[in-house]
């Protein structure tokens, strides 16, 4: 997990783009398992 530095809109961003990049990496896991 990457450390933001920024407040506001750009830190809200960071977290809400590494999200959405951890959802993705979980469900090709997911599917690899499966």
């Amino acid at each position: 997990m990457k450390v933001y530095y920024y407040q506001g809109p750009v830190y809200c961003y960071g977290l809400l783009l590494e999200g959405i990049i951890m959802n993705k990496r979980l469900l090709a896991l997911l599917a690899v398992a499966a």
